[in-house]
């Protein structure tokens, strides 16, 4: 029987259990079995089953797993949903270098928090700004891994994008439009509802290209007035596309 490519495949014998809410204890009862395991270069597999908790948790293990040592070396992470993967456990389940969500798990995004706390109003200003600047830089690491992979799918999927058209009778759809196909039939519900969401949005951008290169916003010299003429040309764009989905359901 052929080795198992740890690389890819969880390793019982090198895993970390991220069980339980994301606190400074736990974050101090694993610590000591990651630096073991980076004893040697072999990927280290990291099961999560959690709801998430501190951000400071999820920093403390990031940076353990993935930091170079003294001679530059890193470990290769596979990280497992092994149950229920919310809020940090999400972001920590998505940053490993391999992620593999099993059928009977659960994935929840959302925000960085803060636990309650009393605040006066000139912390809550100082609280708001940081929570807007974690927010983007998480969002920003979670894009860095999450774009590549969505990259090799595209790719293995491409082949079948000329049946998809033949299968849906639309020969027209774009490269895009077909990945979106076809991780649709691939997907939840709550799935084709995100998907969705992302291909309006794409409309919405191709719509609006055209409509923007006849500024000729590089004749203006104003920023303010640059700024102006296009929330001007997408408030006209906005309103007429109200303007025809109001006739087409008068129509309907």
């Amino acid at each position: 029987m052929p080795k198992p490519d740890y690389n890819y495949r969880i390793n019982p014998d090198r895993a970390v259990q991220v069980f339980g809410e994301f606190t400074e204890e736990l974050a101090a009862k694993l610590l000591p079995q990651i630096y073991q395991f980076r004893k040697t270069s072999e990927p280290i597999s990291v099961l999560i089953h959690s709801r998430g908790g501190t951000i400071r948790c999820l920093e403390i293990l990031l940076g353990a797993l993935r930091c170079k040592d003294a001679d530059g070396k890193q470990c290769r992470v596979v990280t497992a949903a092994s149950g229920e993967c919310a809020s940090a456990a999400a972001t920590l389940l998505a940053l490993g270098d391999y992620s593999i969500g099993y059928e009977h798990s659960t994935v929840y995004f959302h925000g960085i928090r803060l636990s309650e706390t009393e605040v006066t109003m000139e912390d809550a200003a100082q609280l708001a700004a940081y929570l807007n600047t974690r927010n983007r830089e998480i969002a920003g690491q979670l894009a860095e891994v999450m774009v590549p992979r969505l990259m090799l799918r595209f790719a293995k999927l491409k082949s079948g994008f000329d049946d998809l058209r033949k299968e849906c009778k639309k020969p027209d759809l774009s490269p895009v439009e077909c990945f979106a196909w076809t991780l649709k039939f691939q997907g939840s519900d709550k799935a084709d509802t995100l998907i969705d969401r992302s291909l309006q949005r794409l409309k919405r951008a191709r719509d609006l290209l055209p409509i923007l290169a006849k500024a000729n916003l590089d004749q203006i010299d104003d920023p303010l007035k640059q700024d102006a003429k296009v929330l001007q040309l997408v408030v006209r764009y906005e309103l007429k596309t109200i303007k025809n989905r109001g006739v087409l359901m008068m129509k309907g």
